[in-house]
């Protein structure tokens, strides 16, 4: 009984068996992309439609997951296995080999249905059931595709019907507090309960800001019963109709990450590098704190939209510069703020 157990929720894991009939195959080489999403899902049946919709292909790894790559190589998926241990590890093996990114973990929960809606839901708060600790992840992005929230109770054990009750009594509740009667979601009223929630956030957390974590989770049950079983094609089945949700939010996520990008590189145009920073420090004869004096006017009139580089090749063709001494560069540096400060 025990064998066919773990060998089943080996299949889910790895999905073994049914990836071979998908057609998928493990890309030798490396994609050309910049990576801006690092997926987590814990169950292979979660995530199986949505790497086909994406068009995701296995990749070869040195980590000892199965991961899947997407053809632009913006998007990272991998399986962690089931449990806040397996997804701990996970994260933080992915975010020391990949460096930061959005993380975003895809998954089932159990919880009440709202009407037909069954997810995807965004967690606007996680408490960890075995810690009893309260956890809010930043809701800033992506500020063109919301989705509603919810709250998601995590530990490290299957949730059953009974304890769900108990936890949504609004009379008690975890530690005597109603699931949503704090945080941004309040009074919603949606409660979703799992076993990687809690454990992915805070892994994630000693790399990354808490708007940098996304988790989304449908749900996908009431919570089991113990003899219960949930296969992997029922699994699979009820988390295929919010994965065309998934996909946009992960677009939408994509889209706002390139425009972040561009800004920064147009920043990055009008202020001064390292490099160029040094170089025109010797040429004003600059001490460390005349230094510092440079840099902060050369930003500020990169920010304000002046030419602060003709401005100083202007300087060098009335041949002020390079300064003589540290006298003369403190006299061009008080007319090079005066210029910057100069409404024009």
């Amino acid at each position: 009984m025990r064998q066919r157990f773990w060998k089943e929720t080996w299949k889910m894991v790895s999905g073994a068996g049914s990836f071979r009939k998908s057609g998928y195959h493990i890309r030798q080489t490396e994609s050309g992309g910049e990576m801006r999403i690092l997926l987590f899902a814990a169950l292979w049946p979660e995530v199986r439609e949505l790497v086909r919709m994406t068009g995701m292909r296995a990749r070869q790894s040195q980590l000892p997951y199965r991961q899947y790559q997407d053809e632009r190589g913006e998007v990272l998926l991998t399986l962690t296995g089931p449990g806040p241990v397996a997804v701990a590890a996970a994260v933080g093996a992915v975010l020391a080999v990949h460096g930061p990114a959005s993380l975003v973990l895809v998954g089932s929960a159990a919880g009440k249905m709202i009407g037909q809606y069954v997810g995807p839901y965004r967690v606007n708060r996680l408490i960890d059931a075995d810690g009893r600790r309260s956890f809010y992840p930043d809701l800033i992005y992506p500020c063109a595709f919301p989705l509603p929230e919810a709250a998601l109770y995590s530990r490290s054990r299957i949730w059953t019907p009974e304890e769900i009750r108990t936890v949504c009594d609004p009379k008690g509740g975890l530690g005597g507090e109603s699931p949503a009667g704090r945080g941004p979601n309040s009074g919603a009223g949606v409660s979703l309960f799992d076993m990687e929630g809690a454990a992915f956030f805070q892994a994630a957390n000693s790399y990354l800001g808490p708007q940098q974590i996304h988790i989304l989770k449908m749900v996908s049950d009431r919570g089991q019963a113990e003899g219960e079983r949930m296969t992997a094609q029922l699994l699979e089945t009820r988390m295929r109709s919010g994965l065309s949700q998934i996909e946009a939010y992960l677009r939408a996520l994509m889209k706002e990450a390139r425009k972040e990008e561009e800004t920064a590189d147009r920043m990055a145009a009008v202020l001064p590098g390292q490099e160029e920073l040094v170089r025109r420090a010797g040429d004003l004869c600059c001490s460390a704190s005349m230094k510092e004096q440079l840099k902060q006017l050369l930003t500020y009139a990169g920010l304000a939209g002046k030419d602060w580089r003709g401005r100083l090749k202007q300087m060098e063709a009335k041949e002020k510069l390079p300064a003589a001494d540290r006298r003369q560069g403190k006299l061009l540096l008080r007319e090079l703020a005066d210029w910057v400060m100069r409404d024009e």
